[in-house]
């Protein structure tokens, strides 16, 4: 059992990694990742990157949620996609704050 908590974990840990260094690749600022395994039941990660325009923030949203499908990461939920200075992507043990700088 203890095996199987370990795999999910470190493939939680893997996914929050590829999303942080996807926000640095499309330009995203103030990229930060918490491990909240100690902290928090409700998920393991939470990745917080700042963008420059609602446009990139959707951009990233739409490729994030398309990798984390391939990668059997699919998003659980999203919320603020048509605000337009957030977004939220709940990945379940991922969670992913986007929002524009002010």
């Amino acid at each position: 059992m203890t095996k199987a908590i370990d795999k999910t974990s470190h493939d939680a840990r893997q996914w929050a990694i590829e999303v942080a260094r996807l926000a640095e690749d499309r330009n995203c600022e103030d990229i930060l990742a918490l491990d909240l395994r100690q902290a928090s039941p409700v998920t393991e990660y939470f990745v917080i990157a700042s963008g420059s325009s609602s446009r990139l923030l959707k951009s990233l949203a739409d490729e994030l949620e398309r990798l984390g499908k391939k990668k059997a990461h699919k998003v659980w939920r999203v919320a603020g996609r048509d605000a337009g200075d957030w977004i939220v992507m709940d990945f379940v043990d991922v969670v992913v704050h986007l929002f524009t700088q002010p």
